[in-house]
């Protein structure tokens, strides 16, 4: 989830500059997004945050997707982590890769998950 400090690195993998973008540029390109692409990925970063690595927030294009539409495989040995991104997926719009530990989704604690 995004926070008060977070600083916007990216949307659906295209690098955003704070100096010359504004926050109504970036809700735009958003939406823009969302349009062309059915799906929206935001990085962000905030050094003074929480210690996670990536917090990735992915939009489903509809919400009765299942796990095969979504493209993602996960597994949890020896913790929950992604297995396989498949070719078309909306998660290869994203910084995930194979073997990325999930800590957390929808803020469900997958950290301790056995």
């Amino acid at each position: 989830s995004i926070q008060s400090g977070d600083s916007l690195l990216s949307i659906n993998k295209h690098v955003i500059d704070p100096r010359t973008t504004t926050a109504q540029d970036a809700r735009s390109f958003m939406n823009e997004c969302v349009e062309k692409e059915g799906v929206l990925n935001i990085v962000t970063e905030n050094p003074h945050g929480e210690d996670v690595l990536i917090n990735v927030t992915v939009i489903k294009p509809r919400r009765d997707m299942n796990y095969n539409e979504l493209g993602l495989v996960v597994w949890n040995w020896p913790y929950l982590c992604v297995r396989q991104i498949n070719e078309g997926s909306i998660f290869e719009h994203t910084p995930i890769q194979e073997m990325d530990q999930i800590a957390a989704i929808n803020d469900i604690d997958c950290i301790k998950m056995r």
